[in-house]
């Protein structure tokens, strides 16, 4: 990867990841952005919560599939 910052490595592959999609720069914007709100809201969540059932990883299986067939129709 050409950047140095995790985040740059991040960016760089996501494009990778949605070439196929054909998106428009804009969409493509804007689903990075909710990919990456997304993630760190979870994380934060992850890393705070006090409740009695834990936060697991697994549960990002369903929000993130719903990503990715949005992704594909848009």
């Amino acid at each position: 990867m050409n950047s140095e910052s995790p985040a740059g490595v991040f960016i760089e592959r996501f494009h990778i990841v949605i070439e196929p999609l054909n998106l428009d720069d804009v969409t493509a914007k804007d689903a990075l952005d909710l990919l990456v709100d997304y993630l760190h809201g979870y994380a934060l969540a992850l890393n705070c919560s006090n409740e009695h059932s834990e936060l697991d990883v697994e549960m990002l299986k369903g929000p993130l599939n719903m990503y990715c067939i949005a992704l594909e129709n848009a």
